[in-house]
């Protein structure tokens, strides 16, 4: 994962290559399930499970992030391989403030790969736009997901190269998060 912020701030610890054996102290873990986790390889790994927080829903494991920068604009991009093929498997980035209020944007399997971002506050989930069409056969497994923000909204883009950006979805902020973190 890395995350940019305009000026180096104390507030966002910043850039993750993983090149351990465990996770750095930057990172905070939501309902550390080990069995399911683990950075090899220059990698963080994280096998889907049956949970999720969208809409109400409790119990999601392994959600790990970081603070974000206090103010100013900033970028997190991950690069991820997976190739969801079960209905509502999903993986990208999230700005987490709690299980109820978060802004989730990454890849999902409903009826074939796409790419969509949600708004939670108080357990309600909002899209923010429409999912991006069924993506091609072509479209590569490992691929890259930015969350950009100008210090006042949040735009999602996905990239198959990690050079050329698809905006998608409506941008937003970061109102009603509380105390926002950033993650996987």
């Amino acid at each position: 994962i890395r995350i940019e912020a305009t000026v180096a701030l104390a507030t966002c610890p910043g850039d993750d290559e993983f090149s351990g054996s465990s996770l750095a102290s930057k990172w905070t873990v939501v309902r550390e399930d080990p069995a399911f986790m683990n950075v090899s390889g220059g990698s963080l790994n994280i096998t889907s499970q049956n949970f999720d927080i969208h809409g109400g829903g409790t119990g999601l494991r392994n959600i790990v992030h970081q603070p974000l920068p206090a103010s100013g604009p900033w970028t997190a991009i991950i690069r991820a391989n997976w190739d969801p093929t079960t209905n509502y498997n999903n993986a990208g980035l999230m700005v987490y403030g709690d299980d109820g209020n978060f802004i989730k944007a990454g890849m999902v399997w409903s009826g074939g790969r796409r790419f969509e971002a949600f708004k939670e506050l108080n357990n309600t989930p909002t899209g923010l736009g429409s999912a991006t069409g069924v993506l091609p056969a072509a479209f590569p497994s490992t691929w890259y997901l930015r969350l950009q923000s100008d210090g006042n909204t949040i735009q999602p883009a996905y990239s198959a190269d990690g050079q050329t950006w698809t905006n998608y979805g409506a941008t937003t902020n970061l109102t009603s998060i509380p105390a926002p973190k950033i993650g996987v």
